[in-house]
């Protein structure tokens, strides 16, 4: 039909009246919206908004709302739509005007794709479902990433023996800290560096180590003659590229300490007050070919007391309540001798 015609004029006509009556509809449903519309509003305040807000989507509730607004009348028109049609299926059928060229063609088309028109419409909703889509799986992404075990710490560090004890004013150097890389490996090379309380040193032998499996790094421990005896907590922190592990270990300050190495009670003579506890750790191991190095605490004048025997880095402490002097060996290995004196 010749879109010059009044018939197609007229249909022209009818089709622009219907989309101004839809976007009536919407702007009414946006205003005052039934309750089937409501509880959509409510699911965007109250579950939508929060999850755009926090990841930064650029989207406002008006946005929203128009556009549901306009689905929710689309979808209402569709259906009456689909029922007129299956009313007029059992009459005879009346072609419609096939749209040509011409001017009334050209406005109806720019009117469905004006800014802000149907069809542009249409078309940024399409765009705000797939762009909102992503975002609301992101709780469910990150939900499930917090079930997945978490990746393998830089490195596991352990020190021996895993409580050292020191007295008041010693300088000690049997402790080793052992760093062991993860099971996966590790690219990257390793720094160390040790935060200590006031009065207590816990200085490591080294503190860059290169990519290996395990590394044993000897650790000086220092105390200053005025530390009280007690339980005192050091950390180490371990930086392997951007990963950075803290690690705390505890060291015990005892009011005196004997130290049982290369066969021999070091310091041999000890001076305590009386009440005083003293303690016996032993660093020797094999000894030759056939000693396990062995040793153990015999007193043989003054009181008449004996250890077990203390295997390496094994500990026995004995609180001395009487004053006097008190000597005595190792019964494994007699010629190792101390004295303990102590005083009223």
């Amino acid at each position: 039909m010749d879109p010059e015609t009044p018939e197609f004029r007229e249909w022209a006509a009818k089709k622009i009246a219907e989309i101004l009556s839809l976007e009536e509809q919407e702007r009414l449903a946006e205003e005052s919206p039934p309750e089937e519309l409501k509880e959509i509003f409510h699911v965007i305040d109250y579950d939508v908004l929060p999850i755009l807000d926090a990841s930064g989507v650029a989207i406002t509730r008006e946005e929203l709302t128009r556009m549901f607004a306009e689905w929710f009348v689309r979808r209402g028109s569709e259906a009456r739509d689909d029922l007129q049609r299956g009313r007029e299926s059992a009459q005879p059928q009346v072609s419609e005007p096939s749209r040509g060229t011409s001017s009334d063609a050209g406005r109806l088309l720019a009117t469905l794709t004006r800014p802000g028109g149907p069809l542009r419409r249409f078309l940024r909703t399409v765009g705000i479902v797939i762009m909102i889509v992503p975002v609301l799986l992101l709780p469910a992404y990150f939900f499930l990433s917090t079930q997945l075990p978490p990746p393998e710490a830089p490195g596991v560090m352990t020190i021996a023996p895993g409580v050292p004890l020191i007295a008041p004013g010693q300088t000690q150097n049997y402790t080793v800290l052992t760093l062991s890389q993860p099971v996966s490996g590790s690219t990257l090379p390793v720094t160390l560096t040790t935060f200590s309380p006031e009065g207590l040193s816990f200085v490591l032998a080294q503190t860059y180590v290169p990519v290996q499996a395990t590394t044993l790094i000897p650790v000086v421990m220092h105390t200053s003659a005025s530390l009280a005896p007690g339980k005192y907590e050091v950390t180490v922190e371990e930086k392997e590229g951007s990963s950075v592990r803290n690690q705390k270990f505890s060291i015990t300050v005892v009011p005196a300490l004997v130290v049982m190495e290369h066969l021999k009670f070091v310091p041999e003579a000890l001076n305590v007050a009386r009440g005083t506890t003293v303690y016996w750790v032993n660093l020797d191991s094999m000894i030759g070919c056939c000693d396990p190095g062995i040793h153990n605490v015999d007193f043989t004048a003054g009181m008449a007391v004996r250890s077990p025997d203390l295997g390496t880095l094994d500990t026995w402490s004995f609180q001395f309540e009487s004053p006097g002097d008190f000597y005595y060996i190792c019964s494994i290995h007699p010629f190792m001798t101390g004295e303990v004196s102590v005083s009223a």
